[in-house]
């Protein structure tokens, strides 16, 4: 299958997704080869280029030689990209992300020029489309962690309101001697008052993605905090699966995932054991077969087969 994936490249994070993608011979394009994103540009000017690639596609044969063409997150592609590619290409705008209703009723405009998928169920239970979940990239190598006498809990999210549930878990992990290694991204329009001297873990910006899977990598367990109503994993529990590390969660959905066992604790939930037993666990691994079912192929499959 030949394959487009195109995508923001705008952090470390995406990057990082994009090369791991190119080395699988996917070819990945940036948004902003179809649409001008940069915001000091006028608006009108803006406009008037994107019709102008829609009116006179730009060297519309090359797109032509593509099976499927996936986009990332970005429905405001999807007209132009539906005009470059040939009849029989199958075009697919996939959301990473949950939506709201009114983006979600924004990309059910174009469903009779695209295929809409999501990896979070809930969301194509509500909205009517197809689900493929969320995917990872197997390490090069395992690293082991040098110092096992102290266990180090890993966590950093950006805050869309996941500093109270955050917080909880820091106090209790504190509480049970486990070192903390926590990095919560402010809103910006939201008054921390209850922020404490000594363990203020509010930061103004998300660690860049090489450093954040040093993080990963030097931890026993990984925190991950879901928002409300989201069920689909995150990348947080691809990283702990793939790096086999401890997780907490939130997420109670992953009760019924093919790699769930003791190693993974649901925070809140009536779990097979209890906290200090989850956090007295060590030599944290995860089954193989499990966790190729989250791999880039098999997510590129799924597109393919369904």
């Amino acid at each position: 299958m030949k394959c487009l994936i195109i995508k923001s490249d705008e952090n470390q994070f995406e990057r990082f997704y994009n090369e791991k993608m190119n080395f699988y011979g996917v070819d990945v394009k940036n948004y902003r080869v179809f649409r001008n994103t940069n915001s000091d540009t006028n608006k009108l000017i803006k406009l008037f280029e994107y019709l102008v690639k829609l009116i006179f596609p730009f060297s519309k044969n090359k797109y032509k030689k593509y099976d499927t063409i996936i986009v990332f997150d970005d429905e405001k592609v999807v007209p132009l990209i539906y005009r470059l590619k040939s009849k029989d290409t199958k075009l697919i705008l996939w959301n990473w992300n949950i939506v709201s209703h009114k983006r979600a009723n924004r990309e059910n405009v174009f469903k009779n020029r695209c295929q809409i998928w999501t990896f979070d169920k809930s969301d194509a239970e509500k909205y009517g489309w197809k689900c493929n979940e969320q995917f990872y990239f197997k390490p090069e190598k395992e690293m082991a962690r040098i110092n096992n006498d102290t266990q180090r809990a890993f966590c950093a999210c950006v805050d869309k309101g996941r500093y109270k549930m955050m917080k909880e878990i820091y106090v209790e992990l504190r509480k049970a001697n486990i070192s903390c290694d926590f990095f919560c991204v402010k809103d910006n329009n939201k008054a921390y008052e209850d922020i404490d001297d000594i363990d203020n873990f509010l930061v103004d910006k998300l660690l860049p993605y090489k450093d954040f899977l040093e993080h990963v990598k030097k931890s026993d367990i990984i925190v991950d905090i879901v928002q409300e109503g989201q069920d689909g994993l995150t990348v947080r529990v691809l990283e702990a699966l793939f790096y086999n590390k401890k997780l907490i969660t939130n997420n109670k959905s992953i009760v019924n995932m093919p790699f769930y066992n003791s190693y993974i604790y649901i925070y809140g939930y009536d779990n097979n054991i209890s906290f200090s037993e989850f956090l007295q666990l060590r030599g944290c691994k995860y089954d193989e077969e499990a966790k190729r079912r989250y791999t880039f192929e098999s997510w590129l499959a799924n597109f393919e087969f369904n």
